[in-house]
């Protein structure tokens, strides 16, 4: 049996060959400036997920539940970097499932709150949209679309969800 600490198990971990690759190429975060309300200053080069995060931001969302799942994986990972500084809460749940049942708990808390999510992820959420429904609970959930048939092509956007949203 080996028993590894915190820092005796990363270090292992980094010392394979492949994550130490991985951990040179991964882009440094930069620190963004932005007011209390969490609009960024200043001129910034924004994708279309970094655009979704930093709207619902600047709309005072202050609560996100999510599940990474491609091609949504950006939004939640700037949802992350960005909302602790605006005095919000970021959290990764197990699964798609859980991460709806978590946006409705804190719509109903009063929070303004938001998931994304793709077109699985979507199709597993389905119960609970039905009981948001039901109980008249407004909702925000950023579907960002994979292009081909359901996981054809799960890198690329799509719109392939429209007639199941």
């Amino acid at each position: 049996m080996i028993v590894f600490t915190a820092s005796s198990a990363r270090q292992f971990v980094l010392s394979l060959p492949y994550l130490s690759r991985l951990k040179k190429r991964r882009k440094k975060v930069k620190k963004v400036k932005a007011d209390p309300k969490g609009v960024l200053t200043g001129a910034h080069y924004l994708d279309g997920d970094y655009a979704l995060a930093e709207g619902a931001l600047a709309a005072g969302c202050r609560f996100f539940a999510g599940y990474p799942i491609t091609p949504s994986t950006e939004t939640a990972e700037r949802f992350s970097e960005r909302i602790p500084s605006v005095g919000g809460v970021f959290i990764q749940m197990e699964d798609e499932i859980a991460s709806i049942a978590a946006l409705i708990g804190a719509v109903w808390g009063g929070k303004k709150a938001m998931t994304v999510t793709s077109g699985p992820g979507f199709s597993l959420m389905m119960e609970n949209i039905g009981l948001a429904c039901m109980m008249e609970t407004p909702l925000v959930i950023a579907n960002v679309q994979r292009g081909g048939p359901s996981t054809g092509l799960p890198t690329l956007t799509g719109q392939q969800d429209m007639m199941q949203v």
